[in-house]
This record gives C-alpha cells, sequence and structure tokens, in this order.
C-alpha cells in the first residue's frame, strides 16, 4: 500500500492496520490480545510528550502497526525544530504482521529522511517480556548483558490474563501476585527501561488502579514512575469501536523519577470516547489526593466529576471500620477481579 501525497506516515500506518485488521478475525485478535490504536488517539497520546532533546531513543514494545510511533515522532518534529536523529525500538511477535510494519517503518523513515532527520529502527521478533525480563531484577550477574534504556516508551499493550505458570510470569514474579494481566508486567518492564526524566506513556485498561491482584504491580511502578497525567474515556464502547472492544480504558503519562516530589500536581482529563479528545474535561489535583503510596493498598483514585470527587473526598474523612458506620457488605458472588 503505498503512501498518498503529502499523508502523514501515522495515517499511513492506520491505513495499512485497517487493511490487515480485515484480513484477520474477531477471535485471533482477542487471542493475540492485539488491537490497533485508532490513529486520534495515537495523536492524542503523542502530543502527552515533552521531550525536546537533539536526539531521542524511543521504545515501542507491542508496536503492531506502528502507529504510537509514527504519531509521536510526529509531534517530537512538531514541538523541536532542533531534532536531529531518533532511534526506535519495536518489539512485535505477529510474524504474519512483520511484512506490514517493515512497510510504515520504512515510508516512516524516507518521510524523515526528506526532513533531514536520521532514523534507525529495530525490529525484535522475541517475546518482550521474556527479552527483558532481567532487568525488574536488582543483580550484579556479570553474565547478563545490560539493556540501553529510553528516553520515551509509548505502548498500547496486549490485553489479556496470565495463568500462574506462564513463562512470562515467572519471569516477572516480582511484581506479580495472583492471576496477572499481561499489560501490567509491559508496564513494569517500561517503567525500568526508562532513562532518569524519561517519559512513560501508554493506554491500558484501567483495572491496575486498584485491587488486591495488582497491589504489588502498584507499589513497584510508582516508585518508578511520577504519574503527570492521566486520561479516561467515560464510554466502555467507542474507545477501540473499530474492533468491538468493550473495555474501560485509560492513557497515562509518568516520569521516570530517581527521587518522588511531594508537591507534584496530576492533570485528569476525560472524554465520552474518541469524540471530545480534542476538547477533554479537566481536572487537577495534588497527587497525595489521588494516589498515596503511604497506605496499605496504593489505590489510584481518578475521579472525573464533581460528584465522584465529593464521593472521594468523603471517604477519605472515614477512619474507622465499615461497621463504625453501620455498613454491611455482602459480596455474593463478586469476586476480586
Amino acid at each position: 500500500m503505498n503512501p498518498i501525497p503529502n499523508e502523514l506516515p501515522s495515517r499511513h500506518a492506520d491505513r495499512i492496520g485497517q487493511e490487515y485488521t480485515a484480513s484477520i478475525n474477531q477471535k485471533d485478535k482477542k487471542e493475540r490480545g492485539q488491537f490497533f490504536t485508532p490513529v486520534e488517539i495515537a495523536s492524542f497520546m503523542a502530543s502527552l510528550s515533552d521531550f525536546k532533546e537533539k536526539s531521542v531513543r524511543i521504545l515501542d514494545p507491542g508496536s503492531g502497526i506502528a502507529i504510537l510511533s509514527c504519531s509521536l515522532i510526529e509531534h517530537l518534529l512538531q514541538i523541536n525544530p532542533s531534532l536531529h536523529s531518533l532511534e526506535l525500538v519495536c518489539y512485535e511477535t505477529d510474524l504474519e504482521l512483520l511484512p506490514f510494519l517493515h512497510q510504515s517503518l520504512k515510508n516512516l523513515k524516507e518521510w524523515l529522511s526528506n526532513k533531514g532527520v536520521i532514523f534507525n529502527f529495530t525490529v525484535h521478533t522475541e517475546d518482550f517480556i521474556l527479552h527483558t525480563a532481567s532487568c525488574l531484577l536488582d543483580s550484579h550477574d556479570l553474565f547478563l548483558e545490560p539493556i540501553a534504556k529510553f528516553d520515551i516508551v509509548i505502548s498500547n499493550p496486549p490485553y489479556f490474563k496470565l495463568s500462574i505458570d506462564d513463562p512470562r510470569v515467572l519471569a516477572a514474579k516480582v511484581i506479580v501476585n495472583g492471576h496477572p494481566n499481561i499489560y501490567s508486567i509491559f508496564m513494569a518492564l517500561s517503567a525500568r527501561l526508562l532513562k532518569e526524566n524519561g517519559e512513560l506513556i501508554f493506554i491500558t485498561p484501567r483495572s491496575y488502579a486498584s485491587g488486591g491482584y495488582f497491589k504489588t504491580f502498584r507499589e513497584f511502578f510508582f516508585q518508578l514512575v511520577e504519574l503527570t497525567h492521566v486520561h479516561l474515556f467515560v464510554s466502555r464502547r467507542d474507545t477501540f469501536s473499530r474492533d468491538k472492544v468493550l473495555q474501560e480504558t485509560v492513557i497515562i503519562k509518568g516520569i521516570r523519577q530517581h527521587l518522588m516530589l511531594e508537591n507534584t500536581v496530576v492533570t485528569i482529563s476525560s472524554s465520552a470516547g474518541l469524540k471530545g479528545l480534542d476538547e477533554p474535561k479537566i481536572r487537577t489535583f495534588p497527587k497525595k489526593d489521588i494516589l498515596d503510596l503511604t497506605t496499605k493498598e496504593k489505590i489510584l483514585h481518578l475521579p472525573t466529576s464533581d460528584y465522584e470527587e465529593s464521593v472521594m473526598d468523603i471517604f477519605k474523612t472515614w477512619s474507622g471500620t465499615l461497621s463504625k458506620y453501620n455498613i454491611k457488605i455482602s459480596t455474593g458472588p463478586v469476586v476480586a477481579f
């Protein structure tokens, strides 16, 4: 599929992705946890980056057709005219998808060359988790090959649960509790692979924000990443409607920090879905009001309205157990996940 004259690489990648998606069935997509990012969301995620160095090293650990990488690079070029060189490292295990991915990246390289920007890319076909899991270990093993770190990690990782005896779960056992979802391991590894002050931008389900299965992950992740922006999609249907996905999704941006700042402000924006992304509702909170790492559960609170904020404030005034307030809970068949 040839690019249209004056077509941006992200738009070209999106057309390639739609052609590929039409060639496989819904069952295959679900088994792979593979749902390509709509170009509108990719552009929004890219716009969260503030990186302005002359050279940049980017990781896309679940690259698909590279729509996210293309959108990010277009944005970096727009905000930084002095950008000179780019290195992109992609991971993609779907061998049928590889020719499409290479076509997308070659078009991106040609587009950048015409603008005088040096661009090199590497596509790994190894499993991202198994290939990089050693970075989770605080080990000084001389036989472990050090992994070069990145300025920016951007990703729409696969979403599906893993069995507790899956090799990827065993490799990432330091951040796993119970039956994990694969996306949380992608997030943890990406946080470790960031340089100091590097940017992490992810779109995932919002399930990691609370619950026992993700508690160990939250402890690990938020000790490394300073949260700066969260975007919530109020509609469960609209975000990935092209692939008929029913999922509560959230975009986060964070900065890798050695020392966390006490006075950090977090922006929480929201939109119904793709509609409203250009004019989202925006609220700001001191980080301590939505994520208190001194608490036992370390829940990430994500209020998007006055009502939700008032409910959150009420609960913060409670100091006793539920029985103190004459409240009883009957869980019935409800389980944590």
